[in-house]
């Protein structure tokens, strides 16, 4: 049995946590990705070449064993115009931001701007910009892991690889972590394979997987796959959304679904007072 626990605080006022609010306007032209993004790489302490992938990979203990569902799998097989090296040099969607051609990918509803075919692969080759690439809109709740295996061509590529929420007009961070995931590779570097982690607590069902490459500069980068799994064995902890409906017997408390939780330990706890000489004690 998969079981989450939650506390109920009994008060005298119950407030409903508060969603996160969507931040900045929605993007629409390559100019304004690249513009975000090097706002985005500013804040970047920690800024991953492939020397330092290598090393983090030697150091690193062996992942859990476990089960983990397959959300995307898409190996861009499809996309068999051009070649890894040059890139075709027919750019999709267009100019702006929109959904790229479905018969292209395993699954519908990619969205993304600079992208192009190469020869099995996908590239983001925006002439002097790079590209962006989203995965299609679903629920992400859970421990998430994103993996993919990447290249850049012509010059060094610095790419952001993230977890975004509120769908693609107005995405923001649902981990509140502000975790970077920052990458800078160099042609000779070659074909490089990326893992990234993170606990998404956000319930909704417009998350998405975004690879930013979105900066300035002549080079791309290409993507042979992009896998993103759901650890099953994982359950976040249930956010309270109050207590509402308040009776002499009874009241109604309300927490968000975490994922995978079969049922959900409640622990009630009531505030009594118990003086008020100069002080107040509960």
């Amino acid at each position: 049995m998969l079981m989450a626990f939650l506390v109920v605080s009994l008060g005298i006022t119950a407030q409903h946590a508060a969603k996160r609010a969507p931040q900045g306007s929605p993007m629409r032209t390559m100019k304004q990705a690249a513009e975000l993004f090097e706002q985005q790489r500013r804040n970047c302490k920690d800024i991953i070449t492939a020397k330092k992938l290598a090393e983090m990979k030697a150091t690193q203990k062996a992942e859990e064993t476990g089960d983990w569902e397959t959300l995307i799998n898409e190996d861009f097989s499809l996309m068999t115009a051009g070649t890894e090296d040059v890139p075709d040099g027919t750019m999709m969607p267009g100019e702006t931001f929109g959904l790229l051609p479905d018969e292209l990918f395993h699954t519908p509803d990619w969205y993304g701007i600079g992208v192009y075919q190469a020869g099995g692969n996908i590239a983001l080759n925006y002439p002097g910009f790079g590209g962006v690439l989203n995965t299609p809109l679903m629920n992400m709740e859970g421990r998430i892991r994103i993996k993919l295996r990447v290249k850049s061509i012509n010059t060094t590529r610095l790419f952001l690889v993230s977890i975004a929420a509120g769908g693609y007009d107005n995405p923001y961070d649902p981990t509140s972590s502000g975790q970077m995931n920052t990458y800078q590779f160099s042609p000779e570097d070659g074909w490089q394979d990326v893992e990234v982690y993170v606990v998404n607590p956000y319930t909704g069902s417009d998350c998405f997987v975004q690879v930013n490459a979105g900066t300035r500069g002549n080079g791309g980068l290409v993507i042979d796959y992009i896998t993103v799994e759901r650890d099953m064995d994982y359950l976040s902890t249930p956010v309270g959304l109050g207590a509402t409906a308040f009776k002499e017997d009874g009241f109604t408390a309300s927490w968000s679904k975490p994922y995978g939780a079969e049922s959900y330990l409640v622990t009630l706890y009531e505030k009594k007072t118990v003086g008020t000489d100069n002080f107040t004690s509960e």
